[in-house]
């Protein structure tokens, strides 16, 4: 077993042990997370078959439709938050200086300190798209390829985004406005609650840029009309093209925003 996979081990493992450790905890938190597809649910009731024409390529439910969304929304706020929280937790407790000189990189400890987060948002997805099958009436056509490889290319970009965060709250010891700027862009133009056809013409070209929406439509055609990967070629290259850019690169900045923090003395400074 390599390092980095020992050390990824041990950060999910430790992860792991703290959050089960609170039972209570993950009960009050399991209710709350099924407060967002009860709102839905209600809502697409309300709304009735009167957006059939409107979400036709989905399979014309919205409640399928804003469920993938919720499911995108899960992992985006685990994106948002956990990564600039693990940095400022170990400024704060003043163990960040020991462990970026321990011999494990840069890229391995901040993605190590979201594995666990990132699992828990998998189990939680899992048991919302369950409860909706068995009480909510909704329906799925999956091919589990198509949901496969969207669904990690979608992950990979989520933590290009992440480790970027990264880079912005070593850099200026504050990252509520980046997180702030990630998470209301995505809800606004990701197509997570509705389609983007419905955003005026500019915005709507600036979503068909974001790899958020297009990694949502591959999932979502995936989960919802059989689509495979073959169909989902359109909306995933894009995704991947992010990746292969945005992961390196967001690595080179965090590494740079460390030695720069560790040239001015202020890596344990929060």
């Amino acid at each position: 077993m390599t390092a980095m996979a020992t050390a990824l081990r041990g950060s999910l493992l430790r992860d792991a042990r703290i959050q089960l450790g609170y039972p209570g905890a993950l009960v009050v938190g399991a209710l709350a997370a099924l407060f967002s597809p009860l709102l839905f649910y209600f809502l697409a009731r309300f709304v009735g078959n009167g957006v059939e024409d409107q979400l036709g390529r989905y399979g014309g439910s919205y409640f399928a439709f804003v469920l993938v969304g919720l499911v995108v929304t899960t992992f985006l706020t685990v994106t948002v938050s956990t990564f600039g929280r693990a940095l400022r937790e170990a400024q704060v407790l003043g163990v960040l200086e020991a462990l970026v000189q321990t011999p494990a990189r840069t890229g391995t400890i901040l993605i190590g300190s979201s594995l666990w987060p990132y699992v828990w948002a998998l189990v939680q997805s899992i048991v919302l798209v369950t409860i909706a099958l068995l009480f909510m009436g909704l329906e799925l056509d999956v091919d589990p390829l198509g949901v496969a490889v969207s669904g990690l290319l979608m992950l990979a970009s989520l933590v290009a985004v992440g480790l970027m965060i990264s880079a912005v709250v070593l850099s200026t010891k504050r990252g509520e406005a980046v997180t702030l700027a990630v998470s209301t862009g995505a809800m606004l133009l990701g197509g997570l609650y509705y389609p983007i056809s419905v955003l005026p013409q500019p915005l709507e070209s600036v979503a068909e840029a974001l790899p958020i929406w297009h990694g949502t439509e591959a999932l979502r055609l995936a989960l919802l009309q059989g689509e495979g990967v073959g169909g989902l070629t359109a909306d995933l290259w894009p995704v991947a093209l992010f990746v292969v850019i945005a992961l390196p690169a967001s690595l080179w900045l965090c590494r740079r925003a460390i030695a720069l923090c560790v040239s001015r003395g202020t890596l344990g400074q929060h």
